[in-house]
């Protein structure tokens, strides 16, 4: 079963790509790539 969670995206000061969970506030991923910081999060 599909589930949607809401992200905020940010690119950060070394160029790095972070995905946080409105849903989950503790929920954080940072990555090279956006397409990598959304896979990341969701899992």
């Amino acid at each position: 079963m599909a589930q949607t969670i809401n992200l905020i995206l940010e690119t950060r000061a070394d160029r790095k790509i972070s995905a946080r969970s409105t849903d989950f506030p503790d929920c954080v991923a940072v990555a090279e790539t956006r397409e990598e910081a959304i896979e990341i999060a969701c899992v």
